[in-house]
């Protein structure tokens, strides 16, 4: 019987690894965007696709100097709100989560 060592093209040192385990390159920047957003924060140029994965990662704990006039996605803000206040009603405040996480923030 022959060495199946020597059949395989690449012999790898971990012998369950897979091509399957590696990550997208197009997840590992939406990643590295998501971690290094207060220093870099990158949103409009990315596609919308792109742009939704980065904003549902994006923390609520990022400074508002960065996301407030950056972030204008209503679910990013709703998650703001929820994390911050147990009830939470759009409709005093013109259905805008946004508006509402600033004016009772303030």
């Amino acid at each position: 019987a022959a060495d199946p060592r020597k059949m395989r093209r690449i012999i790898a040192e971990d012998s369950e690894w897979n091509l399957a385990t590696v990550p997208d390159l197009s997840e590992l920047c939406i990643k590295h965007i998501v971690q290094n957003f207060e220093e870099n924060p990158v949103l409009n140029d990315l596609k919308s696709k792109h742009k939704t994965k980065v904003l549902e990662l994006l923390s609520t704990e990022i400074s508002l100097k960065v996301t407030a006039r950056l972030v204008e996605d209503e679910s990013y803000w709703e998650r703001c709100c929820s994390s911050r206040w147990p009830v939470c009603d759009t409709s005093l405040y013109g259905n805008s989560w946004k508006r509402m996480f600033f004016e009772r923030h303030v």
